[in-house]
């Protein structure tokens, strides 16, 4: 293990580029859009759980360690996040935006599990309508904001379990039988659950149906903790957790890619399919099956030497990864898939979905610098992050040496997480 991977913002580039084209797709591959890119939210999950569990694990003996994770996870996601609402209250009567005041469930990571109950199809609460023209247009997307809750309920819950039951053995088992019930769960569920759009979206959202995601990012992280791998066996979990999670994945993506492709016809005849909310086999089995295959893409790329992670570590990937963050919040925030601009300008129906990216991506990476950088920069003075790696190896030198001279800060490896 190491500190640092390089791919691992590639790893987030890739992941937030598949969702922002999920829901703003483009191009002569718009089907496979529509019908994979929800994918990159698993990836976000699944390697936010393999970095959070690590960090948590790593702390267990270092003072401070409730106080460090949650002050430095505060600072890097309330920000701009209630900022955002902020401007929303702010802007409401300036601009008479009409909204669900269900939306407010948000404010408290709560829109996950208060959205679903909804009427999602004849009314969506997550819209903020404006006039425009004489017409209601969406000018703001809050839906996406679902994953943000489940991240954020999963900090609430995660740091206490790994501090009371601190075994690494018996946390994997944990994540191991989570992992195993959450499909039969959300299958039972579904049968018994409210209208399909309902019950499909609380599938989809809730934070008890979707932990196994996360779970399965902790498990890789206590797993490679305790483990001795080569490069050849690391390289081929990784392979056969893609190959074997993503063959048996195959029919159900092929089914979305139909479905959307029908839904741009007819909305009413693809919705059964175009959204995995509403598939049967994606909201029940195939979310855990694309969890592996997450772990797997994430395992292959922890070796740097696959053409992965060298993918992963070319500078505009890793560069939109660095402003993953706000790519992902702010792309619901501008309309979420660009009809706003085709509405303020007709001329612009064709070139919507591209300038929605690009002024996505602009207003993202002014975040970063304008606002976040220099808090995210408040960490180390507020709970700063581990200095040097502490391998019981390494401290046992460091004891043994009274000089220091067998081991000293200079060699250690900064951490940065």
């Amino acid at each position: 293990m190491k500190p640092h991977y390089a791919s691992f913002q590639g790893l987030r580039g890739l992941a937030v580029l598949a969702v922002t084209l999920h829901h703003t797709p483009m191009g002569p591959f718009a089907d496979v859009q529509r019908g994979m890119g929800w994918m990159g939210v698993d990836l976000f999950f699944v390697l936010s759980g393999f970095l959070i569990t690590g960090i948590l694990f790593d702390s267990l003996e270092r003072p401070g360690y409730f106080r460090n994770f949650y002050v430095r996870r505060s600072l890097r996601i309330f920000p701009i996040y209630y900022l955002a609402f902020a401007l929303l209250l702010v802007a409401t009567p300036l601009l008479r935006l009409r909204w669900s005041l269900w939306s407010l469930a948000y404010l408290g990571y709560g829109g996950n599990f208060v959205v679903p109950f909804l009427d999602l199809v004849r009314h969506n609460p997550t819209q903020v309508l404006m006039q425009v023209r004489g017409h209601w247009t969406m000018v703001c997307d809050l839906g996406p904001l679902w994953s943000l809750c489940v991240e954020e309920q999963f900090y609430l819950v995660w740091p206490a379990v790994v501090w009371f039951v601190r075994d690494r053995r018996t946390l994997m088992r944990l994540c191991a039988v989570i992992f195993m019930v959450a499909p039969v769960f959300r299958t039972a569920a579904y049968l018994t659950a409210p209208p399909r759009e309902i019950g499909g979206f609380l599938l989809l959202w809730s934070s008890f149906t979707r932990c196994d995601t996360l779970l399965v990012g902790a498990w890789l992280a206590l797993w490679l903790r305790g483990e001795k791998l080569t490069r050849s066996k690391l390289r081929g979990l990784g392979c056969g957790l893609i190959a074997g999670a993503g063959l048996m994945l195959v029919p159900s993506l092929l089914q979305l890619i139909q479905g959307a492709r029908m839904a741009a016809n007819d909305g009413r005849i693809g919705m059964a399919w175009a959204h995995p909310a509403t598939n049967p086999f994606t909201v029940t089995v195939g979310l855990s099956l694309n969890a592996l295959v997450c772990a797997g893409v994430l395992l292959l790329a922890l070796d740097e030497t696959t053409w992965l992670s060298r993918m992963l570590r070319l500078r505009w990937l890793a560069g939109v990864g660095t402003i993953s963050y706000g790519v992902y919040f702010y792309a619901g925030w501008l309309g979420a898939d660009g009809r706003f601009l085709t509405v303020l300008n007709p001329k612009l129906a064709g070139a919507a979905p591209m300038l929605h990216l690009l002024l996505t991506l602009v207003v993202a990476a002014l975040s970063y610098r304008l606002l976040e950088a220099p808090i995210l920069r408040l960490k180390e003075r507020y709970a700063p992050a581990r200095r040097w790696d502490v391998r019981p190896e390494v401290e046992q030198l460091a004891v043994i040496s009274e000089a220091g001279a067998a081991w000293s800060p200079q060699r250690g490896r900064s951490v940065t997480a």
